[in-house]
């Protein structure tokens, strides 16, 4: 006879089961994740009080937070060449101190990178690993130029090598990273020699359905994408097993993104310790009102590995990025993805205080 369950008892349930306690010898990434990502600009680290930011983190009740760590800027005393230390630390080591006091609270400490585009000095002395359009200009993102994953950029010549810096002077207890994959469609040399290579023809200049070579350079680039994360995923375990990857992935409400930047979830899934799928621009739209659930089912037909939702709480499509929805908007989608068996990352822009 089937157990009935009241509405007060499933609730009871499936709150304990977010704080079960971890497997021994289990990653802590596969028990039920409660992150925070305080999504922080370069001038919120300014004279940060960063024990008081910790404790804000807890607040939240999360177990694990993420922070800005890498890429654009770097907010340690990297050493990297063409790793630009953000000048308003003022020589402190942010990344030192949220990882010592962050563990100290209990947190899992999960750095954010980025490295989707780069300044011009960069550009200047090495134009090849930036992405080109068909008509021979680079892709660019305001100021900066926006790289391409298969160049040199975003393998060894710098993303390997800052993950391992990281990795050899903090004891970090993942890595989140923002935007990956293309930034559209890529002619770059790399590009072009490996497409070269894989099919013996050239990269077609332009969408033709009809022609195979147009096909097989769709399916090309979710290779590439996902060969760049698992590539990453790579020299993490090199350094350290125990090490949790995951990116900023798309969510089922916004499937032009994941076309654009070459996002496939059944490859990206063998390629990362979870995945990570992105419910963003909240609005009144009735597909609000399932996509949580439907996108955290999707990602469980993956493997076993409990997938997280990235649910965003500002309301970027009205114009108004800092500004969150109602509370009780944003805990029904947070229930979605629960009781459809994901993880939740709840970023918000800026820091908390500010």
């Amino acid at each position: 006879m089937p157990v009935q369950l009241s509405r007060r008892r499933f609730v009871q349930a499936l709150a304990a089961a977010q704080v079960a306690p971890a497997t021994p010898g289990r990653p802590w990434w596969l028990r039920p994740v409660r992150m925070f990502h305080p999504n922080m600009s370069e001038a919120d680290v300014a004279g940060i009080d960063t024990k008081r930011f910790i404790e804000d983190c807890s607040a939240t009740q999360c177990n694990s937070v993420v922070v800005s760590a890498s890429g654009i800027y770097a907010f340690y005393p990297s050493r990297i060449q063409y790793h630009f230390v953000s000048g308003l630390l003022n020589g402190r080591d942010f990344l030192g101190e949220v990882v010592e006091l962050g563990h100290a609270a209990g947190l899992k400490v999960v750095a954010r990178v980025d490295f989707s585009k780069a300044r011009e000095e960069v550009f200047r002395d090495h134009p090849d690993w930036f992405s080109r359009r068909a008509d021979g200009s680079y892709s660019r993102s305001g100021r900066f130029y926006q790289s391409c994953p298969n160049s040199p950029y975003s393998w060894e010549a710098f993303a390997g090598r800052v993950i391992r810096e990281i990795l050899e002077n903090y004891a970090v207890d993942g890595f989140h990273l923002n935007a990956g994959g293309f930034p559209g469609h890529c002619y770059c040399p790399y590009c072009r020699e490996k497409f070269r290579s894989r099919f013996g023809t050239e990269i077609p200049a332009g969408a033709n359905w009809d022609g195979t070579a147009w096909k097989q350079y769709i399916a090309w680039r979710y290779d590439a994408s996902a060969e760049n994360f698992a590539l990453l995923h790579r020299v993490m375990q090199d350094a350290r097993r125990d090490v949790f990857w995951t990116g900023e992935l798309a969510g089922l409400d916004d499937p032009s993104w994941t076309r654009n930047r070459a996002y496939d979830i059944v490859r990206l899934s063998r390629a990362m310790s979870s995945l990570m799928s992105t419910i963003d621009n909240i609005s009144p739209g009735p597909d609000m009102r399932w996509v949580c659930g439907m996108t955290a089912s999707y990602a469980r037909t993956m493997g076993q590995r409990t997938p997280i939702i990235n649910l965003k709480a500002h309301i970027r499509d009205g114009g108004w990025p800092r500004a969150s929805v109602p509370a009780a908007e944003y805990a029904m989608n947070c229930w979605q993805a629960m009781a459809h068996g994901a993880g939740l990352k709840n970023p918000i822009f800026g820091i908390p205080g500010r």
